[in-house]
């Protein structure tokens, strides 16, 4: 499907398609071609796809059936889910047509026994709702607090005053130095007791915040309601934003956690790309355009939901400029996953549609397009006029005003 899908966007004609394809066999698949031919046996793209299907695709089907058999916890209750979803959409793959019932049952089995008797009892009937109910019971058995005051109801329960139903009941405590009686101090106690039980760090608040989410159903990201299918969008809502900074920024250390913050977006660390930049899709607020960089014909996708701007590590070997970054960077996805850029190239020259322009690209596996301009690219050259429906972008350049047009 990714090679169907990059020689449309490359309007490749369909004759050289597997001509195109076996330029990116590696390893044990450029072995196979070389020995077998099969691109001259097979030069038909269909009849292509299902030699190569037969030779490394064989048994695979059988395979996912027995992993979804036999898949079970060893982890936390999301890491379960996360291996289980995963298995879970290679298995649609070959069979779209599975029962989500069977899929929500095996769930529920490869769940740890004090997690999935619980679970049974809800009688929940999605797999979303399996995952809630799942992950309130992992929280109320790893919080030493609930078991602690179960343990004390039951001591009470199981008193020998209370069982007999005799004797006489205890007396209060005698009164403190203060001449106050104990019970008048409980509500300090309560007070105390809560504001240990309260998180007192970031990583605890985060972690609250996750637990929280995710009991309601709802994607610890970009707070949307959550199901096997969601994906993020490629901008979050300002509430979101504004919660995050109250979360931190409260308890007297604002000015200190601005500062860390401040300066770690100035280091370069803080960078994001959407995930229509990584699957290769096109919705509202991206525009699709061709150009060239140093001679070189590439696909260009501007993102309004990418922090930065990048260009893929295969175009960026052909390409002169490329300088080591100090240290690695890690660039967030939006779906939750991560990008490690360990290069860059300076004021980049390239031209799009006879006109030119330089900008710092930093260098990602990416796949589906070959050239990301982000959110530092649309900022510096603010104000502009963009038509995202038309795809079309009026900037200012030299002094002229330009329009740069979409395919």
């Amino acid at each position: 499907m990714k090679c169907e899908h990059y020689f449309n966007v490359n309007n490749i004609f369909p004759g050289l398609w597997v001509r195109v394809a076996t330029i990116y066999f590696v390893g044990r698949a450029a072995s196979w071609l070389r020995s077998s031919r099969a691109h001259l046996r097979f030069p038909m793209w269909g009849d292509f796809c299902a030699a190569v299907s037969e030779k490394f695709d064989r048994e695979q089907h059988e395979n996912l059936i027995r992993q979804m058999d036999s898949i079970k916890q060893s982890g936390t209750v999301w890491e379960f889910y996360e291996r289980f979803d995963e298995l879970m959409n290679q298995l649609l793959v070959y069979d779209p047509g599975v029962s989500a019932k069977y899929l929500t049952h095996r769930f529920i089995e490869g769940l740890r026994r004090e997690i999935r008797n619980p679970v049974l009892l809800q009688r929940p009937k999605t797999l979303e709702t399996v995952l809630s109910v799942a992950l309130l019971q992992e929280e109320v058995l790893e919080n030493p607090q609930v078991s602690s005051v179960k343990e004390v109801k039951r001591m009470e329960g199981n008193s020998s005053f209370r069982s007999s139903g005799k004797g006489p009941w205890p007396l209060p405590q005698p009164p403190g130095k203060s001449g106050s009686f104990s019970l008048m101090n409980r509500p300090e106690e309560k007070r105390s007791t809560d504001t240990v039980r309260s998180p007192t760090n970031s990583t605890d608040k985060v972690t609250a915040l996750k637990a929280y989410r995710r009991a309601q159903g709802l994607c610890y990201i970009c707070v949307e309601k959550w199901s096997p299918t969601h994906k993020c969008a490629a901008s979050v809502q300002l509430n979101v934003v504004q919660e995050l900074f109250s979360l931190f920024l409260e308890g007297g250390a604002q000015e200190s956690q601005e500062i860390s913050i401040l300066s770690y977006a100035k280091a370069g660390e803080l960078m994001a790309i959407s995930v229509q930049a990584i699957q290769g899709s096109e919705p509202d607020g991206t525009m699709r355009m061709l150009g060239q960089v140093q001679g070189t014909e590439v696909l260009i996708l501007v993102d309004s939901g990418s922090s930065g701007s990048f260009i893929s590590s295969q175009i960026a070997a052909g390409l002169k400029g490329v300088q080591s970054l100090p240290r690695q960077l890690s660039v967030r996805v939006a779906n939750g996953g991560t990008l490690n850029c360990d290069a860059m190239i300076p004021h980049c020259e390239w031209q799009v549609q006879g006109h030119r322009f330089k900008t710092t690209l930093r260098i990602l596996p990416l796949i589906s397009y070959d050239m990301i301009l982000g959110m530092d690219w649309l900022k510096e050259h603010n104000p502009m006029s963009v038509n995202w429906s038309q795809k079309t972008i009026k900037i200012n350049l030299l002094g002229a005003v330009v329009t740069l047009k979409g395919v």
